[in-house]
Formats: structure tokens, C-alpha cells, sequence
């Protein structure tokens, strides 16, 4: 009450300055939202900043607001002003006036008038429906039908197992399905839309391969490429056409079983149907080679592979091997491959193609029963100077041919590879580690038996430019890990001589 007091007192002094002056009637338009709460002190919208002297208010309907005037007075009650808390109560146009009697002497009526239009949300805008895929999101942008009222909104999903909303109208999917999104204005104006979760379908399927020949206990790995990349389900279903051809597991591993063919498809399984097949060619007769490892400065026994369901008379294929690799022939240049036990080694020929790969040819009268293994013996002389790492060898234009008959049986390239390593000095056989066969080897060497694969130089452990048992023993002392022996006493006994 003091501060009113001296407030007043200030604003006395200036009217004595300002006495004579006259205030023209003042209007201010306002717009309230239904049941918002405003606070009006008409003298200062007046522009008044002198001693009231007394004020009064009229309105165009008392029924429009809740009112709750508040009377100021200051000398000891002789004068007095009015501050307004008004409450919109009825949407509509409405006019508030405030007479003010102001200035110390004499007074003046100055009148300032509120122009209130009080408007509210009458609709609320959204899609009646909406469709949303599983794993995405979705804000809504409601239309708002106020005359400028200003809002809350509240946002409800009915099934947020399969939807729900945040306070800004974020919509996230949860699960396939159906729910209704409700949004609400502060007055309770609302709108619904009924939201529909589904999943994105597959609209393509591919595999890495389309087509490929097998052969009996050989596996190969299917990948299928699913799309689009965004897709709510990228699983799919494998099967066989023929299990007793080749079958295949969940994750697309196709294991050849028997000759024949057979298709593997890849379905989706998200309901687009979409599929998709590798036509899988079990081959009941082939030639292929097997992986196989070997050092620099070596030489290897490439043993080929003859799987054959059909008694086989002949047969001819080339073979491509990689730079720095090639078959071992004797001093008139006869290549120095040979056919295992399965059948003589007689009607055997060879030779090197222009082309840099080797050809062998197989005639007989007899007939190479049906069965699988080894068989031919290729000798294969790896260069020093052989580049390290992982080459192919091929095994092409096969051309096999049944006993008693002149059909020919024909199927696709067959590829191995040929791991080369560093000469590791001891590993006389060339085989990638160092045991005793390197060391029975050697002494083999000395007794002037051939091994199958030696590598000199690798033998020469001791280094003193000969190959003796030395070396072998020089290999055992490599293997038991130990740098020095006795020579004489290692030799005898390797070689079981009593001393």
C-alpha cells in the first residue's frame, strides 16, 4: 500500500505539470482463445501518466467473461482506479469500455475501449486414413481451424503394439496391424485417423550363381541378394527340387549327393512369393584336380581326379598351369606323367600346346571301371623364381568317353589352386613343415633311391654344398630343436650300422 501510495504521489506531481492537457478516447483491439485470462489496467492503455481521479466500466455482455475488477484507491479513498482480470467465457465479438475522470484540478473524462473478439478451435484436420511401413516413422501436420485461437494438442495412440505418438505428433511403428490415432485440441475438438502398419514387401530376389556343376560330396554356398535393402523381411526359404541330387541347409549351403539335376530356390518369405533358382549339375563323371601347396624350387605330384559313374575307355583334357610352373619331362622331352593302379599306364600321351597349357591323352582297350580317386600322377616342377601366393590350376576341355561306345561325356572347367611358399631350408619334400620324412628322404637321397618330391637345395641343411647324412641329421636336430650332436653317433644311428 506505501509503494501505491508514493506511485500515486509521483503521478500527482506530474499532473500538476501537465495540467490543462486533454487526452483523446483511446481504442485497443484485442483477440483472446476461449477460457484464456487476461489482466487490462486501462489507465496505462490510456496513456494517462497522471492521479486518477475515479473510473467506471461498461461492457456489451457481462455474460461473455468472468470479471474480477480490482479497485486501487489512494487518498484516504476520495480517488480510485480499477485493474481487470477478464476469463473468455462465449466465443464472439464484445466491446469493454473504462470511463477515467483523471488530472488533479478540475478533471477530465478520458474513455479507452477494448475491441475483444474471443475465438476458439472449432476442427481439427487430419487424414481420415494412413498407411506406414513397419521400421519407419511418420509425423502428422494437423489443420487447425481457430481464427488465430491459440492451442495445445495431445496426441493418443489406441494400440501401441502397433503404433505410437509422441506430444509433437511423431508417429514410430512397433508391429504390424491396425490402430487409431487421436489428436486433441485444449477445448476438446479432435480428429482421428485410423493408422495401418505393413510390412515392406521383397520386390527382387538373386542369387550369386544361376547355374553350377558339382560334383558327389562337394559344397557349395549360395548367397541370395535381397531387395530393396530397406525391406521389412530379407529372410527366405531354401529347398531342392531333388534331395537325392543335392540338398541344401537354411543358410543356403548346397551339398552335392548324386548325379543328376536339380534346381535350389530361394523364396522370400515376407508374402511377396517371390523366388528365385540355381539349376545344380551333379556330375556323375569328372576330372578336376584338388588344392594343393609347394615351395619355391620344388617338385610336386599333381595327382588328378577321375570320379566317373560310367565305365570309361578314354579320355583327353587340358591342363593350365600358372607362371613359373610346369611339368617335369624326361631328356627327349617326354612329359613324365603317369596313370595310377586304377589302369595301365600304357596309351598315356602328353604335350605342351602353343598356348602354354599341357594336353594329355588316354586310349585303351580296356575300361576304367566306375569309381572315384587318383587317376593320373602329374609331376610338377615349381621354378625358384615362382611367384609366392595363391594360383589357379585348371583342369579344361575334358573330354571323356564310355567304354564300347563313342559318346562323349563333357562338363565345365574345373579349378584348384596352388599355394606356393618360400624355401624353408629342411623341408626337403616340400610339403610346408619339417619332419622326419624330410630326413628319411635324404638318406633315401644317399642310397640313391628317388624320392618322389626333393628339393636340393632345402637338403642341403649344413650348407657345405653336398648332401650327405649329415643333413638328415642335421633335419632330426631341427625337429627335436636342439643346434648341436653328435654326428658320427646320430649318422649310425640313423642308419642302424652298430659302431
Amino acid at each position: 500500500m506505501k509503494r501505491l501510495q508514493l506511485f500515486v504521489m509521483m503521478l500527482f506531481s506530474v499532473s500538476c505539470l501537465l495540467a490543462g492537457t486533454t487526452l483523446p478516447d483511446k481504442t485497443v483491439n484485442l483477440t483472446m482463445t476461449k477460457g484464456e485470462t487476461i489482466h487490462l489496467i486501462p489507465y496505462e492503455d490510456a496513456g494517462i501518466g497522471v492521479a486518477v481521479m475515479k473510473s467506471q466500466h461498461t461492457i456489451s455482455d457481462p455474460d461473455a467473461f468472468y470479471i474480477t475488477p480490482e479497485r486501487h484507491e489512494y487518498y484516504s479513498g476520495t480517488r480510485w482506479f480499477y485493474t481487470y482480470t477478464l476469463t473468455a467465457n462465449v466465443v464472439g465479438y464484445y466491446v469493454f469500455s473504462e470511463d477515467i475522470l483523471w488530472e488533479y484540478s478540475g478533471g477530465e473524462w478520458t474513455t479507452i475501449t477494448y475491441n475483444i473478439t474471443v475465438v476458439d478451435v472449432t476442427a481439427i484436420t487430419l487424414p481420415p486414413t494412413k498407411s506406414v511401413y513397419l521400421g519407419e516413422s511418420y509425423t502428422f501436420a494437423p489443420i487447425i481451424t481457430d481464427n488465430g485461437a491459440t492451442t495445445t494438442l495431445t496426441w493418443q495412440s489406441t494400440d501401441q503394439s502397433v503404433a505410437t505418438i509422441d506430444s509433437d505428433g511423431k508417429l514410430t511403428t512397433v508391429g504390424i496391424g491396425v490402430t487409431t490415432i487421436i489428436c486433441t485440441a485444449h477445448n476438446g475438438v479432435s480428429a482421428q485417423c485410423e493408422v495401418t502398419v505393413v510390412p515392406r514387401l521383397v520386390n527382387s530376389i538373386t542369387l550369386n550363381v544361376s547355374e553350377t556343376e558339382l560334383i558327389t560330396g562337394e559344397q557349395l554356398l549360395l548367397e541370395a541378394t535381397v531387395l530393396p535393402d530397406n525391406a521389412t523381411n530379407k529372410s527366405v526359404n531354401w529347398s531342392s527340387s531333388n534331395s537325392a541330387v543335392a540338398v541344401v541347409n537354411e543358410n543356403g549351403l548346397v551339398t552335392a549327393v548324386g548325379a543328376g539335376l536339380c534346381n535350389i530356390t530361394a523364396g522370400t518369405k515376407d508374402g511377396s512369393e517371390l523366388t528365385t533358382s540355381c539349376l545344380v549339375k551333379v556330375l556323375g563323371n569328372v576330372m578336376f584336380c584338388e588344392d594343393l601347396g609347394a615351395v619355391t624350387g620344388a617338385t610336386i605330384m599333381l595327382p588328378v581326379q577321375l570320379t566317373n559313374a560310367d565305365a570309361i575307355q578314354g579320355f583327353e583334357f587340358e591342363l593350365a598351369l600358372p607362371e613359373g610352373v610346369s611339368v617335369e619331362a624326361d631328356g627327349s622331352g617326354k612329359l613324365m606323367a603317369t596313370m595310377t593302379d586304377r589302369v595301365s599306364t600304357s596309351g598315356l600321351d602328353g604335350a605342351r600346346l602353343d598356348n602354354g597349357n599341357y594336353k594329355f591323352v588316354f586310349t585303351s582297350t580296356n575300361r576304367i571301371m566306375g569309381s572315384e580317386g587318383a587317376i593320373m600322377n602329374v609331376p610338377l616342377v615349381v621354378a625358384e623364381n615362382a611367384e609366392l601366393g595363391s594360383h589357379p590350376i585348371v583342369v579344361k576341355n575334358v573330354e571323356l568317353v564310355k567304354y564300347g561306345t563313342s559318346a562323349q561325356i563333357h562338363h565345365s572347367d574345373r579349378k584348384a589352386t596352388l599355394t606356393i611358399k618360400e624355401m624353408t631350408m629342411g623341408d626337403v619334400n616340400g610339403d610346408g613343415n619339417i619332419s622326419v620324412a624330410d630326413a628319411i628322404a635324404i638318406i633315401n637321397y644317399v642310397l640313391g633311391r628317388t624320392p618322389v618330391s626333393f628339393i636340393s637345395r632345402a637338403a642341403d641343411v649344413n650348407g657345405d654344398n653336398s648332401i650327405s647324412l649329415a643333413d638328415a641329421v642335421a633335419v632330426v636336430d631341427i625337429i627335436l630343436g636342439r643346434s648341436g650332436n653328435n654326428v658320427k653317433a646320430a649318422i649310425h644311428s640313423l642308419m642302424q650300422i652298430p659302431e
